[in-house]
């Protein structure tokens, strides 16, 4: 029932429920995965929360170091593993497969974006899998200089690799990574 007007008992709201985006995170270190979170659902509001958001997020406080450069926000540490591979070596991203042009703290999320964060420079190759009609494809992709000087980005398959699945060998892939 509202209350009366001029009785003096104030109107209560319905609690909000949290806004959370959500979004699948992996991180890569030098040599091996330090974490994965699959369909996680990261506290924020679509169209606003950054991919910095949700990596400080997910990681955990005690487990970053993060800094402010010329190009915005950036992982100086991840899990303990520093960056220090030269002018562009240290902690990069890439979201859906392509490496964004902006720093991790400008990249806006929308929501059911996949994001992996790996240590590497611009010559770096990153691991990706995709399962398509029950095929496993492996591939590798980063960033090359083109003979016009300019970067671009580059995808290789991967041969050779063994797949286990429940702890079972299940193949080899094959010329083309799958």
């Amino acid at each position: 029932a509202e209350p009366a007007e001029g009785s003096g008992a104030e109107e209560t709201e319905e609690p909000a429920e949290a806004e959370t985006v959500t979004v699948s995170l992996r991180v890569e270190g030098i040599s091996e995965n330090l974490a994965v979170w699959k369909d996680a659902q990261v506290a924020g509001k679509a169209g606003e929360l950054t991919a910095a958001d949700a990596v400080r997020a997910l990681v955990g406080e005690e487990n970053y170091v993060e800094t402010e450069g010329p190009y915005g926000v950036y992982f100086t540490s991840l899990y303990g593993e520093e960056e220090g591979l030269g002018a562009y070596g240290g902690w990069n991203y890439c979201v859906n497969g392509q490496s964004p042009s902006v720093s991790m703290g400008q990249y806006v999320l929308e929501g059911g974006e996949d994001i992996v964060v790996y240590y590497g420079d611009l010559n770096t190759l990153y691991p990706a899998v995709a399962v398509e009609e029950g095929v496993l494809t492996l591939t590798a992709s980063g960033w090359q200089e083109g003979e016009d000087g300019e970067w671009v980005q580059v995808e290789s398959p991967i041969p050779g690799v063994t797949v286990y699945w429940d702890g079972e060998e299940l193949g080899q892939t094959g010329e083309d990574g799958s």
